[in-house]
Parts: structure tokens; sequence; C-alpha cells
């Protein structure tokens, strides 16, 4: 993945169904491909739109809600930035909410 400390994306198949996980990542081509084998994808959107640029190490909230509708996957976005809150990351993804949703603590996902 890119990013300044060495991070890694997985896939995971099991009966059928594949779990994409981004790891620490820019948006590239690897984030692309993982996107678009997965069942369930679960996605580093540390920032909202307004605190994001090119040079920042993670991508923003509404960069995963993008890929998540091209590639028609249920993604999860996580890694949020800590001075944000959920409603804010909801509200930027607004249009997108058929295929995301914002990762909350103790919440249990079904693939």
């Amino acid at each position: 993945m890119a990013h300044p400390v060495i991070c890694y994306g997985v896939t995971i198949k099991s009966n059928g169904k594949v779990l994409g996980y981004t790891g620490d990542s820019k948006l590239t081509k690897n984030v692309e491909n993982i996107a678009k084998k997965s069942t369930f994808l679960i996605a580093d959107g540390a920032f909202l739109q307004k605190d994001f640029n090119e040079n920042k190490p993670h991508m923003s909230a509404i960069q995963v809600a993008k890929i998540a509708k091209r590639y028609k996957v249920k993604t999860v976005i996580s890694h949020i930035g800590y001075n944000y809150l959920d409603e804010e990351v909801t509200s930027e993804v607004n249009n997108y909410l058929d295929f995301v949703s914002v990762a909350k603590e103790d919440t249990v996902y079904n693939v």
C-alpha cells in the first residue's frame, strides 16, 4: 500500500465471498484491485474532504465511498480521524449510503 510506514492490504476468501482490507493507504491501483475483488471491503478513510490533500498518507471518506460505488461493494469506512464525529463522516458520504457505512466500535458486520 502507499503509506510512509509499511502497510499491507489483504483479501480473505471463504465460502465464495471475499473480505477486502486496504490497511493504511493513499488511493492506489492496489486499493482499486482489492475493492474490485471484494464482496465486503474495510477501507481507510481517515479524512473529510475539507482536510484532505494528495500529500496525506490516507484516503478521504468520500474517496472510499466513490470506490465502493464504482465496484458495487458493501464497504465500511475505517481509521476515521479522532477529531471527526460519526455524523460528520456520514453526512459527507450521504449520497453513497447504499454502499458505505461508518465503522462503529462493537459492531458486527456480516460479509
